[in-house]
């Protein structure tokens, strides 16, 4: 997955981190 769309990583990317930060700093 991560070598056939690179630009999808990308964007899950900053998704799951932001979702793992609110819940990790909530």
């Amino acid at each position: 997955m991560e070598k056939k769309s690179p630009r999808i990583k990308m964007l899950l990317t900053p998704g799951e981190v932001a979702k793992r930060t609110g819940v990790a700093v909530s």
